[in-house]
């Protein structure tokens, strides 16, 4: 899930700053005011996105932020090809504050969900920061690659696409824990009540 999700993240915020800039030969504070008022924006929505997650399940909103991802991808690269600045903030606002702002203000509570108390530290960290290394890390690094093989940005949001339906399967088949079958710390598995 982690992947599909910091792959868009990074490769909006590290790719498309340097393709607007190089590519397309705009003036940097056009992606630079989109990446400020789409993460302002991304800091209001978080709490909105959390109590609907509260309300309505974490699987649902987990799924639909990873296909609006897939769904948006291209769109996203023909706004910047617009070389509109309205356009590019209002698309750039609308991936992260619509999109991964929904993914990520629901892992503390939907991932920590996933793990027993006695690995639920180590079981969080491992799962997410591994997604993070590769969906976010090596994000850029691969859009770049994949941008310079083919000469224009559709493999960059293809790979968008392919990681954000990694992240669809990876939420499907995620299963939290239910809390009543949770062995409390300090009680031996064997002796714990089922």
């Amino acid at each position: 899930m982690r992947l599909g999700q910091n792959t868009s993240f990074y490769t909006i915020s590290v790719f498309c700053l340097s393709y607007a800039t190089t590519t397309l030969g705009m003036r940097n504070w056009v992606t630079l005011t989109a990446l400020l008022v789409g993460s302002a924006a991304a800091a209001i929505a978080s709490p909105f996105w959390g109590a609907l997650a509260d309300r309505h399940g974490y699987t649902g909103i987990m799924t639909g932020s990873l296909v609006a991802s897939a769904l948006l991808a291209f769109p996203l690269f023909m706004a910047f090809d617009s070389k509109s600045a309205l356009l590019i903030v209002v698309t750039t606002t609308v991936m992260i504050a619509g999109v991964n702002a929904s993914n990520d203000a629901i892992q503390p509570g939907y991932f920590t969900a996933m793990f027993g108390t006695r690995i639920r530290y180590s079981g969080v960290s491992i799962g997410r920061e591994g997604g993070t290394i590769i969906g976010g890390g090596l994000a850029p690094l691969i859009a770049t690659a994949l941008f310079a093989r083919a000469g224009h940005w559709w493999p960059v949001a293809g790979w968008i696409v392919l990681t954000s339906v990694a992240g669809i399967v990876g939420a499907r088949l995620a299963r939290p824990i239910p809390a009543a079958r949770e062995v409390p710390v300090g009680v031996a598995p064997t002796t714990a009540v089922r």
